[in-house]
């Protein structure tokens, strides 16, 4: 028992900084939601032992004697409310989940609607590179507004709000009668994809009981990949219809339109609703969730969390005690690598990069993108299925090695093959063997001239080490994001 003693207050400082550090930050709690364990509970033992007086009857009465609290709500609640998750918890999930299809399609769609963008507006390479950055820039707004306005407003009236905003941007990009039109539209969307992917993860783990919150929060991250290939499918079908682009965009508000509609039906945060001091809408909506009365203890644990995150400052991350400084670089280092890594120009470029690979029309470059959505939402079901028997860890690494395999050899086939990047591919003709990129020039029209010759081999070879590249880092580095906050 002395040993034990000793022990749990050697380790205890460090489990309250970071207890700490973690509810302070809503971007941190949004990866953190996508553990099975209950995190709650971390920061229900950093408060006890952060207020030694405690005269409830958890076991604890000074800052010198060993905490007893138990490590798990689940430990502590009565038979009726554990493992209690209800049908209402389910279809919050889903409906929530939803802006992660938004997400993917929203990225993806632009893949096949630049192909006739470029056509339509006239674009420049520079324009081109615009539409898709300028979607970014919008997220990147979002980044540092979205979690202020989520605790600001609440959690689920940020997603209704960021429904409309979705919808808006459908709307608006749909009709684009001009290029700065097109442009304010990508904004728009982007920074509800940035809100989205905050608001929604943190919604889900709020709502969802301990056992199921990394089942129900991996609806999102599912969600995203799936919206990948309907945004791909979308693509394909509409690519060879005039203005085609104006129905990818639009279709996006359809999935906007009900979550926002279904949110409207669903329950606040408890989590919210006792920051904004509302512990009667609080319990209701909890006894909602779980399907019982019996929510005492689930609701004293949220107020001890929210008790411990007004002691706390995000400052605490870059203070060299308990090395949260490294721990911080790690995080943040694998967060960048991953983007570093060029798999999400993959994403945005998908049907561009296949013509220049040897799928000369339109049509047969969003028909690769198929294989592509199709391929990446496989990857990552894979990875949530695997993903803690095999490691985070080893994910990375596996992932990390796949994908420079899977690229070096895109880069040896290509090398001897010479394949110019086009203009702007308005037709193509077969041979038996190869592929030839007719261009439009950009002065005197449409011409005829076979600039890109690639073999079938070459064409097939660099489709595989594409689709391996995405299948390595959907194992890999979306692995990265849990080891990033373990």
């Amino acid at each position: 028992h002395t040993h034990t003693h000793t022990h749990t207050h050697t380790r205890m400082p460090a489990m309250i900084t970071i207890a700490r550090m973690l509810y302070n930050n809503p971007y941190i709690r949004m990866y953190l939601a996508r553990f099975d364990s209950d995190s709650d509970s971390v920061v229900l033992v950093a408060a006890r032992h952060a207020s030694p007086h405690s005269d409830d009857d958890t076991g604890e009465h000074s800052g010198n004697e060993l905490i007893t609290v138990p490590e798990s709500n689940e430990d502590r609640q009565s038979p009726m409310t554990k493992d209690a998750t209800t049908v209402y918890v389910w279809v919050a999930a889903a409906m929530a989940a939803l802006g992660g299809i938004l997400f993917g399609y929203d990225v993806g769609v632009i893949s096949g609607a630049l192909l006739q963008l470029k056509c339509d507006f006239d674009m420049s390479d520079n324009q081109q590179e615009w539409v898709i950055s300028s979607m970014l820039v919008g997220a990147i707004i979002a980044s540092f507004t979205g979690g202020f306005i989520i605790d600001f407003i609440g959690r689920r009236l940020a997603i209704i709000i960021n429904s409309v905003i979705f919808v808006a941007g459908a709307a608006m990009l749909a009709a684009a009668p001009v290029y700065s039109v097109l442009i304010v539209g990508r904004l728009i969307v982007g920074f509800g994809v940035s809100l989205s992917a905050i608001g929604e993860c943190i919604y889900i783990s709020e709502i969802s009981p301990p056992s199921k919150r990394g089942m129900l929060v991996s609806l999102n991250e599912l969600g995203i990949t799936m919206g990948f290939l309907l945004a791909y499918l979308i693509n394909f079908v509409f690519v060879d219809v005039e203005s085609g682009w104006r129905y990818m965009f639009a279709l996006s508000a359809v999935p906007s339109a009900i979550q926002g509609l279904g949110m409207l039906k669903l329950p606040p945060s408890p989590r919210y609703l006792v920051l904004q001091n509302r512990d009667a809408e609080a319990r209701t909506g909890l006894q909602t969730l779980r399907g019982t009365l019996d929510v005492g203890i689930e609701l004293e644990s949220i107020r001890s969390t929210l008790m411990t995150e007004q002691r706390t400052s995000v400052l605490m991350l870059f203070q060299s005690r308990h090395n949260m400084r490294y721990r911080m670089f790690i995080a943040v280092s694998l967060i960048l690598l991953q983007q570093f890594t060029g798999q999400p120009n993959v994403l945005y470029y998908a049907s561009t990069i296949f013509q220049q690979i040897g799928f000369s029309s339109d049509n047969s470059a969003t028909r690769a993108t198929l294989f592509l959505g199709a391929t990446k939402v496989c990857a990552t079901a894979t990875a949530l299925l695997f993903l803690d028997k095999g490691g985070r860890r080893k994910f990375l690494l596996l992932g990390a090695f796949g994908m420079m395999v899977a690229i070096g050899t895109l880069g040896i086939v290509l090398a001897d093959v010479g394949v110019q990047k086009p203009v702007e591919t308005l037709c193509s003709t077969s041979t038996a063997n190869m592929t030839l990129v007719s261009i439009n020039t950009g002065v005197n029209g449409t011409t005829q001239s076979p600039i890109a010759v690639v073999p079938e081999a070459v064409k097939y070879t660099s489709l595989i080490a594409i689709l391996m590249f995405v299948v390595f880092y959907a194992i890999g580095f979306w692995a990265s994001d849990m080891a990033g906050t373990e």
